[in-house]
């Protein structure tokens, strides 16, 4: 597997997935690997599948992956222009997102920072988003 760097990861059960990345900052991947995590490995010797090379529909380098609450579905949040997001998901199923970035410059890694919180309702399929001011936690 080639090294990616601002992959999306996501756990299901006993499986370890891997959404794409950047090889650098211009070359971006679009496959999906799996890793068992149901048996013991050794770091130096992992057995990844590759589940679809190439095919992903979306681009996901720097995207916030989120499980449904029954682990039936897997919420991925942040295309561009917004990326290196974080999300969490409540017991009642909102999903929280929250520390967007606009990337403007892709070499130097510089652009701007969002101060909302986008809310999704997984159960009503409803999105709302929140302003934050003040002094944030970043």
């Amino acid at each position: 597997m080639t090294r990616l760097k601002e992959d999306t990861i996501v756990i299901i059960d006993n499986r370890l997935l891997i959404f794409s990345g950047a090889i650098n900052v211009s070359a971006f991947t679009f496959e999906l690997f799996s890793l068992d995590l149901s048996t013991s490995f050794e770091n130096n010797k992992l057995t990844w599948t590759l589940i679809n090379e190439k095919s992903l529909p979306v681009y996901t380098s720097r995207s916030a992956a989120v499980l449904s609450l029954d682990n039936s579905r897997i919420y991925l949040y942040g295309v561009p222009p917004r990326s290196a997001v974080k999300g969490v998901i409540d017991n009642s199923g909102i999903i929280f997102i929250f520390g967007e970035f606009n990337v403007t410059n892709l070499t130097s890694n510089k652009g701007d920072l969002y101060n909302d919180m986008n809310i999704l309702n997984t159960v009503s399929n409803t999105w709302t988003t929140l302003s934050i001011p003040g002094n944030l936690p970043i």
